[in-house]
């Protein structure tokens, strides 16, 4: 497996990001509202949310073996479908009081909303409540993929 140090294409740390895109057996709702046409899959940048990424997220490719996936002369991608334990063990359970003690980043942003003004500044906030609504509704998660991406 070639890491992205040793990728003669590499960028910068900088450049790249981290997602997990989580497949629901239903579709999920959307400003509160379900709908058979709404997709089944919500992704989540893991540093805009706060998410505390052992070693960045650079760290995550050899920590979750994540295969190169992108063709020799793209922006370079590492990716791979996750099991439930290795996305509890890097995201932690549905719960946000639980997700803000393990994620510094994430009780920073949520910190920061509870300050004079910045009561309806949601930003990818927004996708954490989201995403444990999807959990607190019974949507069964079928499948996580975590994918690290070069932006170049």
């Amino acid at each position: 497996m070639q890491s992205f140090f040793e990728h003669p294409h590499a960028s910068t740390p900088l450049s790249v990001s981290a997602y997990i895109a989580i497949e629901f057996a239903e579709p999920i709702a959307i400003r509160r509202h379900r709908s058979p046409d709404y997709p089944r899959t919500m992704s989540l940048d893991l540093s805009y949310c706060g998410f505390t990424l052992p070693g960045g997220a650079l760290g995550l490719i050899d920590r979750y073996r994540l295969p190169r996936v992108s063709p020799p002369h793209a922006l370079l991608d590492w990716s791979r479908r996750i099991s439930e334990a290795e996305y509890l063990e890097l995201i932690g359970p549905p719960d946000l009081d639980a997700l803000a003690a393990k994620h510094r980043g994430l009780r920073f942003q949520l910190d920061w909303r509870k300050e004079p003004g910045h009561e309806n500044h949601y930003g990818q906030v927004e996708n954490v409540f989201a995403l444990i609504e999807e959990f607190r509704y019974g949507n069964r998660a079928l499948s996580y993929t975590l994918t690290v991406s070069d932006m170049g």
